[in-house]
């Protein structure tokens, strides 16, 4: 997916030892030595040129034969891990690593620990690791932890990532990428909040800078892009046969009921998906917009608002949601007009759309804050279901933007 960050390996940070130095023959015990080092670094030459071959197992069991000669020497260990890292057999990988480390503590061989790590989805083992290389070597903990960072952002773990990210701008102040990563991380704290576009200020801020420091850098294309994105007037509303201007104002809709959060299938006679948007897949904007949905007595969607949602995202919704058409609903055997709450979810694990929409609490406060009933937020919860348990921090925060006890009960009996 083009959202995965590619990490900087310790094969690309220095290592200052390429082969094994050799002793002078002095004496009986050094000229063995001599030849057991000349030896290994015929192996390591064999399991190099293997490598650039292209077969990586002749590689591992060339260095395996190394390392049964002998097992102390702790360059054998780390390029059997990285060729075992190659080849994807990640736990044998970090084994070798930590052989490696074990004899010498490298940087560079915790860096790659940390990718082993997150390969084999042990994402806390590979933080460790990232911050443990730091440490060893504060002379490129800026990549370390930007290293971090990439791996927290791969998983979807914004909130994890950029503190990755500011600890490698403090140890690095000019380090453009660490800049323009996580100010892509922030777009996704980014709201609609009463037909407004809200975007957090330091995502901005972080953009600015990397193009400050890197002016014509590989991102800086994406910078202009976004920024671009950012300075535009943002469509919030739908009006059937209303230009936007008319829509922004509002309308007069027509006398209607209302009706249970739509899933959509059930009621539905067309449902058109929406077009994750190409910037908001680059900048790995994911989530969902929340629209409230007015229907025609003969099943067209003629009017909508988002009332939580992301501006890198709403638009796609609305264009989707438009083009829906439904059953007609009957009050007393007539169709009737009918409004109610539709959610369409962004999800990058899953190429666009995921389901079920469940809600986070970011969405249960937005919607507060974007004055929808308590009632209805109550019925899409028990709709949709909720992603977040209902601590006490969480409790207060829903009562803070105005929530009540239909909504905390509603949420505490409908967790994912």
């Amino acid at each position: 997916m083009n959202h995965v960050l590619t990490l900087a390996l310790g094969l690309l940070v220095s290592i200052a030892v390429e082969s094994f130095a050799q002793s002078p023959p002095s004496d009986e015990s050094k000229a063995k030595e001599r030849e057991l080092v000349t030896l290994l670094n015929e192996k390591l030459s064999q399991a190099k040129a293997a490598r650039e071959a292209g077969d990586l197992d002749r590689a591992i069991a060339i260095l395996k034969e190394a390392i049964s000669i002998d097992s102390s020497r702790d360059l054998l260990w780390y390029s059997l891990g990285e060729d075992l890292r190659l080849s994807r057999q990640y736990p044998e990988a970090i084994l070798a690593y930590n052989r490696a480390i074990a004899i010498k503590p490298r940087g560079a061989y915790y860096n790659n620990l940390g990718d082993a790590e997150a390969k084999s989805g042990n994402i806390p083992a590979a933080a460790a690791a990232y911050r443990t290389a730091a440490q060893v070597d504060p002379t490129n903990a800026a990549q370390y932890f930007f290293n971090l960072g990439a791996v927290e952002t791969n998983a979807l773990d914004l909130d994890a990532a950029n503190p990755a990210y500011d600890d490698a701008i403090r140890a690095d102040p000019t380090f453009a990428n660490a800049y323009y990563q996580k100010g892509l991380n922030l777009l996704s704290d980014s709201e609609t909040f009463q037909r407004s576009a809200v975007f957090p200020p330091e995502a901005a801020i972080d953009l600015k800078k990397y193009l400050d420091l890197a002016p014509s850098g590989p991102y800086a294309s994406m910078c202009h892009q976004v920024l671009e994105f950012m300075d535009r007037d943002f469509t919030t509303t739908y009006v059937q046969g209303m230009s936007q201007s008319q829509a922004e104002g509002g309308a007069q809709a027509p006398e209607s009921q209302s009706v249970p959060p739509s899933t959509g299938e059930a009621d539905m006679v067309r449902k058109v998906m929406p077009v994750y948007p190409p910037l908001a897949r680059q900048a790995r904007v994911q989530g969902r917009v929340i629209l409230h949905v007015m229907i025609s007595a003969d099943g067209s969607v003629f009017e909508m608002e988002v009332r939580s949602g992301n501006p890198f995202l709403d638009q796609s919704a609305i264009d989707a949601v438009k083009q829906w058409q439904y059953k007609p609903f009957t009050l007393n055997s007539q169709p009737v007009a009918v409004q109610t709450y539709v959610t369409v979810n962004f999800s990058l694990e899953n190429g666009g759309q995921a389901g079920p929409p469940n809600l986070s609490l970011k969405d249960v406060l937005q919607l507060f804050q974007n004055r929808v009933p308590e009632e209805h937020i109550a019925a899409m919860i028990e709709a949709n279901k909720v992603s977040f348990d209902v601590t006490e921090i969480a409790e207060r925060r829903i009562r803070e933007a105005g929530g009540g006890d239909t909504v905390i009960r509603a949420a505490k009996n409908h967790r994912q």
